[in-house]
């Protein structure tokens, strides 16, 4: 009898967690720093008992997970408790993948191939590539026919497990599996959330087209040619109003006494315009900049950009990347200091948010 009822209780437990929807937030057990999952109103749903390469904050439909008991059992798990692939996790330096649009991608020791499983756990792409891309926006970056050249240059490598793909090429694909765009650029600064298909190829200078297929064309936002439009038309037109209007509401900078902090961006701009704008313009004998997924920021500000991060804490750099303008400096040949220049990517366009100007107070 006792056994029936343990097993209608841990039924209706399933049902119950099958039914909820929100979104499971990880905790930690201070003593043996297993981590558990809480719902929203901060019920335990799973008790603490996990760790090891978990990278996961947040559990929405899916999860790589690793148990406590046995460091060598690695699965998937959905929040109705069905485990499955087995042995068959992502796993990239030295994390889990991380689930994306109710997606996440798996590896077959076997084949040394990835496919994807969806929320209900089942195989919507065959491991048949050599990599995946994160799903965005329905779609997924497929590597075909690459191999792993490791660091170490002997047959047999150090044990440290460092390699770069070779050969191969990129195909563009939905979560079907179905094939869109059969060569496919490398996708570093490629925003596939600002996707568009037409009949020809769409004439804007912030653009890529590529022939998909089916005969069309797919277009993207090329983050990079983005920011280089960008920025130089700022510079161009520089005065207080035009840069505040390309600014955050409030902008980030560093203070000797009180580390970062931040002031709203009309108070900022006014103070230091001066300087700021002598060394914006010093962009165009220098031009350095780079994608990047960080930008120091105060913990109001990043609470307000939550949604530009995955459940990992991972910043989804191509739709909303982060944009570092460097200006470097040399005295005699040499190199002297850098000030930089933050720019974030956001629903409202690209706006100037932090910076860091060597060898002046900024107010």
């Amino acid at each position: 009898m006792k056994i029936r009822l343990l097993s209608i209780l841990s039924f209706i437990s399933v049902c119950t967690f099958a039914q909820n929807n929100d979104i499971w937030t990880a905790f930690y057990n201070p003593d043996t720093d297993d981590i558990g999952f809480k719902n929203s109103k901060g019920e335990v749903m799973i008790k603490p008992r996990f760790r090891g390469l978990i990278s996961a904050r947040k559990f929405d439909k899916i999860i790589a997970l690793m148990d406590d008991e046995n460091f060598s059992r690695v699965y998937y798990m959905l929040k109705n408790g069905k485990t499955f692939g087995k042995d068959s996790t992502y796993i990239f330096d030295m994390t889990f993948d991380c689930e994306s649009e109710g997606f996440i991608r798996f590896h077959d020791s076997k084949t040394d191939k990835v496919g994807m499983f969806n929320h209900e756990g089942k195989i919507v792409i065959p491991a048949k590539y050599s990599d995946l891309f994160p799903v965005k926006n329905g779609m997924t970056i497929a590597l075909q026919g690459a191999y792993k050249e490791y660091w170490e240059k002997h047959n047999e490598h150090s044990g440290c497990n460092h390699w770069s793909w070779v050969g191969g090429k990129n195909v563009l694909i939905n979560s079907k599996n179905e094939i869109l765009v059969e060569d496919f650029p490398e996708p570093k600064s490629l925003d596939l959330y600002s996707s568009k298909v037409a009949e020809k190829p769409i004439k804007d200078e912030n653009r890529i087209n590529v022939l998909g297929k089916n005969g069309k064309y797919y277009s993207f936002v090329d983050n990079e040619k983005l920011f280089k439009n960008f920025i130089e038309k700022l510079i161009k037109n520089l005065n207080k109003e035009y840069l505040l209007k390309n600014s955050y509401k409030e902008i980030v900078y560093w203070d000797e006494e009180k580390g970062w902090i931040s002031a709203p961006a009309k108070d900022f701009i006014e103070k230091n315009y001066t300087i700021l704008s002598e060394k914006l313009k010093a962009y165009f004998s220098k031009k350095d900049y780079q994608l990047s997924d960080y930008t120091p920021l105060t913990e109001k500000i990043e609470k307000e950009f939550e949604h530009h991060y995955n459940n990992c804490g991972e910043r989804d750099i191509n739709r909303f990347p982060i944009f570092n303008l460097i200006i470097s400096y040399y005295e005699k040949g040499k190199f002297s200091h850098q000030d930089h220049f933050n720019f974030i990517k956001t629903e409202e366009g690209i706006q100037f948010i932090s910076c860091t100007i060597r060898n002046h107070t900024l107010k």
